[in-house]
């Protein structure tokens, strides 16, 4: 190939860069692609941000719905012998700093709500009446998913 045909060849080149897009009416410069780079980031951010609150709820909601996974890998939502074991005393007396929130569940039993707070902070509340003593109310305190304060309910 010839110097000439190099040259023509690099010309055709740079005017089909330059012609084509404008052919399809497209006027596309390097800021509409470094803008649309942008816009991609952006979007995968907060896409990014919404599965991760969504995990969130969803281990909310498991640990709530007192879910378990069986032998087959299903989850399936299991009857819980402790329904009412926050509101046996001796159910706080086992709980200890530094157990798990499972551990803590499996001893209180499901929470009535749970306060999320960032993703290592999560606070389980347990509140309600009683019969004998009336409004009853306590929470354990999780960071990283280990008891780090316990407040117990005044019976």
């Amino acid at each position: 190939m010839s110097q000439r045909h190099v040259i023509a060849f690099v010309v055709i080149v740079c005017i089909s860069i330059v012609t084509v897009p404008r052919a399809f009416g497209q006027n596309t410069t390097v800021e509409d692609f470094r803008n649309e780079i942008k816009l991609l980031k952006k979007t995968t951010n907060e896409l990014n941000k919404r599965i991760e609150r969504l995990e969130r709820e969803l281990v909310n909601l498991k640990t709530l719905l007192n879910l378990k996974v069986d032998s087959k890998g299903i989850q399936r939502l299991t009857v819980d012998s402790n329904i009412d074991g926050w509101k046996n005393p001796s159910s706080w007396k086992k709980i200890r700093r530094g157990m798990s929130e499972k551990q803590v569940v499996n001893i209180l039993g499901k929470p009535t709500s749970i306060k999320i707070i960032g993703d290592d902070l999560r606070t389980l509340f347990y509140q309600g009446e009683v019969s004998s003593s009336g409004y009853l109310s306590g929470n354990v305190g999780f960071i990283d998913d280990r008891v780090y304060t316990i407040n117990k309910p005044v019976f």
